[in-house]
């Protein structure tokens, strides 16, 4: 199972994490997810941030959140 974590805090849902985390349980609806939604990982500066399997991506897109999955899966 891939374990997906985002964090939710203000400043990094302000920088689109919500539609990182719509965008990763969209894509996922078939594969085996843990995706959990956390407050907040004291990173403010370098959101949003994405940690997927103990990998972490600060400056999270889209588009690298799903690569990271892709490399995961």
């Amino acid at each position: 199972m891939t374990t997906v974590k985002i964090c939710m805090g203000s400043a990094c849902y302000a920088r689109g994490a919500g539609l990182i985390a719509q965008a990763l349980e969209e894509r996922c609806a078939e594969c085996t997810i843990d995706l959990i939604g956390q407050h907040c990982d004291q990173l403010c500066d370098h959101g949003p941030v994405v940690i997927i399997n103990g990998k972490r991506l600060e400056y999270a897109t889209t588009d690298q959140s799903m690569a990271l999955l892709d490399q995961a899966s």
